[in-house]
């Protein structure tokens, strides 16, 4: 096992791909160059377990799957966390059609303090994500957005059907879970915390198996209770 922070042009990389034993290896990284160089390393994206992203400046796009050779590769990531990367604009999720059964072990996604950013939501992937995690990110006013020529307005879209949790925390934007008419359904879904997201006064989502709702007390005043679906949450809401 090992455990490597990494930033300048991944030199490093080199070495820790020689290493004859290595088997289970979790990596930080904070440029684009030494991105590519792990992403094109077989053995290396084999043994990735736990990756973590930050800094990264004048990456203003990432695709998850990655599309740099990384995604058919990596099947044995569990968590991916992306961080303090202040001129990414846009995280597309199955935005590569190649790589799509990729990452089949991932249970984590972490985006935290990504000022710029949205997600964007291409393809159904990332079946066996567990939690959902996004904390400090300034522009999110959905909680992922939806290609418009992927699905009728008015479709109830299952998303992730083994997410059991998301935490959503300092999201000053964020207006709606669902996209315009379009209603997210979490069927595994049981913990959803919301702290500091002033603008959600909708719970638009369906979630048969949710149990807690963890939340600011001045939120809970604020919710639009003459929507149905928020209604049907409030027994959640003690």
């Amino acid at each position: 096992m090992g455990a490597l922070q990494l930033d300048g042009e991944g030199i490093l990389l080199d070495e820790v791909e020689s290493l004859k034993k290595l088997k289970v290896l979790g990596i930080t990284m904070s440029s684009e160059t030494a991105l590519r160089r792990f992403c094109q390393s077989q053995r290396l994206a084999a043994a990735g377990h736990w990756l973590q992203i930050e800094g990264c400046r004048g990456l203003a796009s990432l695709n998850i799957p990655f599309t740099c050779c990384l995604g058919k590769n990596m099947q044995n990531m569990i968590m991916i966390l992306l961080h303090a990367m202040h001129d990414l604009e846009e995280v597309m999720i199955g935005g590569d059609l190649h790589v799509l059964n990729a990452l089949s072990c991932l249970e984590y996604l972490r985006l935290l303090a990504l000022p710029k950013a949205k997600i964007i939501w291409k393809n159904r992937c990332l079946v066996n994500l567990c939690v959902l995690e996004i904390k400090d990110c300034s522009v999110i006013d959905r909680l992922l957005k939806l290609e418009d020529h992927e699905t009728n307005s008015t479709e109830t879209i299952a998303t992730f059907p083994r997410l059991t949790k998301i935490v959503l925390r300092k999201l000053p934007e964020l207006e709606s879970l669902s996209d315009r008419d379009r209603v997210r359904a979490f069927p595994s879904l049981k913990t959803m915390e919301a702290r500091n997201c002033p603008k959600l006064k909708k719970l638009t989502l369906v979630a048969e198996n949710l149990t807690e709702i963890k939340y600011d007390k001045e939120w809970r005043d604020e919710l639009d209770w003459s929507d149905e679906r928020t209604l049907s949450f409030q027994k959640l809401l003690k």
